[in-house]
């Protein structure tokens, strides 16, 4: 459980921690006590900040450490582009880390899945390693979300098949050719 301390909790601590006599008083109208009234709102946010530092290291619920998450990925990439949206920025991260590679077509549908596309593969000739990948026209739909959108976004926007081909191009195995099909 995280603790949860308030400012006049800081405060307190403080108080015990002055040195005693005359000069140290502690009462609530003493200059030092007003002093330390201030400065306890500065500790209390340093604190929350830390706090949250544990939610925010998690590449799923991160906000604040996402310049440093695409950084170490080099994300934005070409084909991830530069989104906007927070949660968009947060399952490029995620996905970017959790694709292990293989060359099965369970794998190339799982990462599809993962981006958003629902797709079948058809292997034209196994020993000329040609696939067929059809897909959905539009790719997944980007909706708008509460908490997570910004003013301006769109309520709802389809995403392009671009990147579907973009990322099947760059992890494909090298000796397999690819055809997509968009209905």
């Amino acid at each position: 459980m995280i603790p949860q301390w308030t400012t006049f909790d800081f405060y307190s601590a403080f108080q015990r921690l002055m040195p005693r006599g005359r000069a140290w008083r502690k009462d609530a109208g003493a200059v030092i006590s007003q002093v330390l009234l201030a400065l306890m709102p500065s500790f209390w946010r340093l604190v929350q900040a830390a706090t949250y530092l544990l939610v925010d290291a998690f590449p799923a619920t991160t906000i604040d450490l996402i310049p440093e998450w695409e950084l170490s990925l080099g994300l934005p990439d070409f084909c991830t582009p530069l989104s906007p949206k927070i949660h968009q920025q947060q399952e490029a991260i995620v996905q970017k880390l959790t694709r292990a590679g293989g060359q099965s077509k369970a794998y190339f549908i799982g990462v599809a899945a993962s981006l958003g596309y629902t797709i079948t593969i058809v292997e034209s000739a196994p020993a000329t390693r040609i696939w067929t990948v059809h897909a959905t026209p539009t790719g997944p739909t980007s909706l708008f979300l509460a908490g997570q959108s910004r003013a301006g976004d769109l309520l709802q926007q389809n995403g392009s098949n671009t990147q579907l081909e973009c990322v099947f191009n760059l992890i494909k195995p090298a000796d397999t050719s690819l055809i997509f099909s968009f209905p």
